[in-house]
């Protein structure tokens, strides 16, 4: 039987929800201040791709300010996968993905004529993948990357440049059986909207094996601290 929208959908929807919120704040417009130095995650998500043979290529898209940005504050090489069985939240596996050195700088694309360019925003995407094994376990695992910390402009977080965020995936039992993967949106959401306007973007997400596709709103997650701001391995979340 094909999998349950809240097997396939509920981990994928937490990284959606990650996104929206770090690209949309971007129409903020702030002064920089002292605490730029550990500014510079703005988003990512993780999913993955079954193979076959209890083979999966883990995906993981990570955002960074590179405006306001530490410069010091580059992405990850490696960035630390943490790979935990659900049946009793031991980790099962470290994986540690190479960084590619390529980096993307986000296009500045206006979908609504209120609004200008500004100069202080820009935003650098870059993809890790890896091919790991993984055994059948009618529990399922957890997928996670955690990283410290958050890009400095963002306003609907308290005290963003020391809260970090945590990107996870479940790998269930039943997907496992069907060797399932995981749902993925499409490009990145807009960086800029205009105030007092409404937003109109389809960030619907596709399922390569079919299923149906349930989307809810939440609260992120965070993870890590500015003082260990990349947990290894990254913990599980309680």
């Amino acid at each position: 039987m094909k999998s349950t929208p809240k097997q396939t959908l509920s981990s994928s929807f937490k990284r959606f929800f990650w996104r929206g919120i770090a690209f949309l704040t971007f129409a903020l417009v702030l002064l920089p201040g002292s605490d730029l130095k550990a500014s510079h995650i703005v988003g990512g998500d993780i999913t993955y791709k079954c193979l076959g043979n209890n083979k999966y290529e883990i995906i993981l898209n990570v955002y960074r300010d590179c405006y306001y940005g530490d410069p010091l504050a580059w992405f990850d090489n490696p960035a630390y996968i943490g790979i935990y069985r659900k049946s009793n939240n031991s980790l099962f596996q470290q994986v540690n993905m190479i960084f590619s050195g390529i980096n993307d700088t986000l296009n500045n694309f206006i979908m609504d004529t209120c609004l200008f360019v500004p100069p202080v925003v820009c935003v650098h995407a870059t993809q890790y993948k890896k091919i790991v094994t993984i055994p059948y376990d009618a529990a399922g695992y957890e997928i996670l990357y955690i990283r410290c910390c958050r890009n400095f402009p963002i306003q609907n977080i308290v005290s963003p440049t020391t809260t970090g965020s945590t990107h996870c995936v479940t790998l269930s039992g039943p997907s496992m059986l069907q060797c399932n993967s995981t749902p993925s949106f499409g490009g990145a959401a807009p960086i800029f909207i205009c105030v007092n306007q409404p937003l109109a973007y389809d960030h619907s997400a596709v399922d390569p094996n079919g299923d149906s596709l349930v989307y809810r709103l939440f609260t992120p997650f965070a993870g890590g601290t500015f003082a260990n701001p990349q947990p290894t391995p990254p913990p599980i979340m309680p």
